[in-house]
């Protein structure tokens, strides 16, 4: 009796698949985790600025400020350069500007030195390396809202370590040392872009048919979804609130009495209520009923609220706590935020508007940064800034929820599906 040997290139190919796909996330989330995170991880580099160089604390935020804006605000030179040399050279490009330029902060000796190598170069470098992730990934997913949110989580996880490596570091080889330890681990961007992408001539025909890749540079008609760029302000503002918070945590520890130790494990339960925050979301990303706005919404009223009430404990269990509780806000809409873009304008248009709302973030981040330094030297005290862009936040974050149960209501009358959303 003849035996038949039946092969099952199917399920190989679907576990290699799975496997390609795991290793694509793992590599996008390590990215994240360096390109951003350290970013927002700087309430530690600020804190020794401000004692090193004893300057005002405006000039002192302006190096950390203009990162972190550059960071998210060299969106639309992203989209070109993706366009131009495809998503891999533009990540090692971003990798090698984060390295040399966190390596040659390491020699500042001013406070205005570190504007152009930390301020500048590393700021664009993670920019470039950060949102070519997004664009990267669609070609390797039909759906983007778990993929996204993974690598939102990455950013997360950025925050989480990177707070508590720069501390140790600083702590056993000055400020100066941390950079340049820090400087080498963003090199590893470069391998992991790698890993991430395809070539030029293989990723632009995917990209082309997913409509992930505009034709043009910049879609203008963005600029006419009302929803869409109430999106942008929100995001903007939420984003620019946290700048102040991962900024000035350290140096407003030492005011409320806090040792700076304490601060930076401040800083770490932030980042600690980050990461369960991003895989909640990602788990009620998985309910197709529910939008990244519902999400984003409630997250940025919790994350406004949470920010506003910041100045009024004192301390450092409580304090801890409301970091944490911000952390978890936070997590839950940088898991969501891209999405949210995608899902309102459609892949048609993602792009774009992905790099405009990365420029928005990063003019109204720097001048958020500045701006609070002066109100904080003003005054004398950081509750201020920390009340006033806390409750902004959190109107600017209701009226995204008024805004969808109007729409809800509408579709109620009309007895259709009625949505400024395309579900991904």
């Amino acid at each position: 009796m003849e035996t038949i040997q039946v092969s099952q290139p199917k399920i190989q190919n679907k576990w290699h698949q799975r496997a390609t796909q795991g290793t694509l996330v793992f590599c996008g989330m390590y990215i994240a985790a360096c390109s951003v995170g350290y970013t927002n991880s700087f309430g530690v580099l600020y804190a020794e600025i401000d004692s090193y160089f004893k300057a005002a604390k405006e000039v002192s935020a302006l190096a950390p400020g203009l990162c972190t804006a550059l960071s998210e605000g060299a969106g639309i030179l992203c989209t070109a350069m993706v366009n131009k040399i495809g998503t891999r050279y533009t990540i090692m490009i971003g990798g090698l500007l984060e390295m040399i330029g966190v390596f040659v902060s390491s020699f500042a000796n001013s406070p205005y030195f570190l504007i152009g190598p930390l301020g500048v170069l590393a700021g664009t470098g993670a920019c470039l390396a950060y949102v070519s992730i997004f664009i990267a990934i669609g070609q390797h997913f039909e759906s983007v809202r778990i993929p996204n949110a993974l690598i939102s989580v990455g950013f997360t996880c950025g925050i989480f370590g990177l707070s508590k490596i720069m501390q140790i570091l600083t702590e056993y080889y000055t400020w100066r040392g941390g950079l340049i330890i820090i400087s080498g681990l963003l090199f590893n961007n470069c391998i992991a872009g790698l890993l991430l992408t395809n070539s030029k001539h293989k990723e632009k025909p995917i990209l082309k048919k997913k409509k992930l890749l505009p034709d043009r540079l910049f879609d203008i008609s963005i600029l006419k979804n009302f929803f869409f760029m109430y999106y942008v302000l929100v995001t903007c503002f939420v984003y620019s609130s946290l700048l102040i918070f991962v900024t000035f945590m350290v140096d407003y520890a030492r005011e409320k009495g806090i040792s700076e130790d304490d601060g930076a494990n401040m800083l770490f339960m932030y980042g600690i209520g980050s990461i369960p925050g991003g895989f909640v979301a990602m788990v009620i990303m998985a309910y197709r009923t529910v939008t990244a706005w519902d999400v984003q919404a409630v997250c940025v009223v919790v994350a406004g609220v949470a920010l506003a009430l910041f100045p009024m404990f004192s301390t450092f269990e409580s304090l801890s706590a409301i970091s944490a509780l911000l952390g978890i806000a936070i997590g839950m809409v940088t898991a969501v935020y891209t999405t949210v873009a995608m899902e309102t304008l459609g892949t048609e248009k993602y792009s774009s508007g992905l790099g405009f709302t990365g420029t928005a973030m990063g003019a109204i981040m720097f001048i958020v940064s500045y701006t609070s330094g002066t109100l904080t030297e003003m005054m004398g005290s950081y509750s201020p800034a920390y009340q006033i862009f806390g409750w902004l936040t959190s109107a600017l974050g209701g009226g995204m929820v008024i805004l969808r149960i109007l729409q809800l209501v509408n579709k109620f009358r009309k007895g259709r599906e009625f949505t400024p959303v395309n579900k991904v």
